[in-house]
């Protein structure tokens, strides 16, 4: 049956709805979500509320914090003591973005001043911030238990904006998918992958007790940067882990995502794709836990069966995914709230070795 996407209707469409008809290539490119700023859903207000709260900032404020290495401020935006430890928002000026980023930490507390603690870095998917894993998942009380610090990364640059920026929630504003974008105007300011793979985890190490170890968990669009980020820094980043991640999003994602950032080199587009990038690679041995809930509404364009044969077929043997299918569980939240704490463990336990 054909479906006509109309402007009326995407003014009635939730995220899940505007997912399906991208999966089913019936959403016009063309087509501005200006609903994207009216839904009263948590991603889309408190993802809001960061760029009016980045764009409104007066220059004078970049500078107003403390003093975090050669170009960078680091300016609180919120702590909070919770269960054993705080919880913590930052601003700070990105040189690799050149803008405004936010970050929250989790850092848990200890008598021992000389303390160190493992990192483990969460990358979200579309139409999030650094928000949505503070608030939604409870985590807290699991990094407090293992002693992790745990951060949650920005998708996109903030209080830029760009014509089309606001066309699709797969795209722009919405979700930087972790890259470094090689086209005008977005290789200005769309440089997340060097952003996630160099410029915060210096912030981190310059700036709180770690022990210099780092892990990276994924959900959705953040899976795929974390298996791009994660393989391609494997010196920098010792374990991965994904929940219900985007694992091949160039078979679905070439004209609303790939071409726009990256230009018609389709070798570029590979260097962020997490299927292409595991196929290929070849460094220390990496086990990556993967968990996928059987309801997951978005299962199609998934494709972790996809990754795990990539890396089955990976001609060094040095890279494996373990897949587990955990039935009843659907993209959400919840779902990653109900197994983000198996996740810490695992990095903890592989950290914990890496460091020995």
């Amino acid at each position: 049956m054909s479906v006509k996407i109309t402007r009326e209707l995407v003014q009635r469409m939730d995220q899940e709805d505007i997912m399906t008809a991208i999966s089913r290539n019936i959403f016009p490119t063309d087509l501005r979500l200006r609903s994207a700023g009216n839904r009263k859903t948590m991603d889309d207000s408190s993802m809001l509320k960061v760029d009016e709260s980045c764009s409104k900032l007066p220059s004078s404020s970049v500078n107003g914090g403390t003093k975090v290495g050669p170009g960078t401020n680091l300016k609180p935006i919120m702590d909070a003591k919770c269960l054993n430890g705080r919880q913590k928002v930052y601003q700070h000026h990105s040189t690799e973005n050149n803008c405004l980023m936010r970050f929250s930490i989790y850092i848990p507390e200890t008598e021992d001043a000389n303390q160190k603690f493992h990192v483990v870095i969460f990358l979200s998917g579309i139409m999030c911030n650094e928000q949505n894993f503070l608030l939604k998942t409870g985590f807290q009380q699991y990094a407090s238990e293992q002693n992790l610090i745990v951060v949650g990364a920005d998708t996109s640059p903030r209080g830029v904006e760009y014509p089309g920026d606001r066309d699709a929630p797969i795209f722009g504003r919405s979700a930087g998918w972790y890259l470094d974008a090689t086209q005008e105007p977005w290789n200005k300011n769309y440089n997340m992958y060097s952003y996630i793979s160099k410029e915060l985890p210096e912030i981190i190490r310059n700036n709180f007790p770690t022990t210099g170890q780092f892990g990276l968990i994924g959900h959705s669009m953040g899976g795929n940067g974390a298996v791009v980020i994660g393989l391609r820094n494997p010196s920098m980043f010792k374990c991965i882990t994904l929940l219900a991640p985007s694992c091949n999003p160039t078979s679905w994602g070439q004209e609303l995502i790939f071409r726009k950032f990256l230009g018609d080199d389709e070798e570029q587009w590979k260097k962020f794709d997490a299927s292409c990038v595991i196929r290929e690679y070849n460094g220390p041995t990496r086990e990556i836990m993967l968990d996928q809930g059987g309801e997951d509404e978005y299962l199609d364009f998934l494709l972790p069966k996809r990754l795990k044969t990539c890396a089955e077929n990976n001609v060094n043997a040095c890279v494996t995914v373990d897949l587990n299918m955990r039935e009843g569980y659907d993209h959400s939240y919840y779902f990653v709230a109900s197994f983000i704490e198996n996740h810490l463990i695992y990095h903890k336990n592989v950290l914990d070795n890496t460091s020995m």
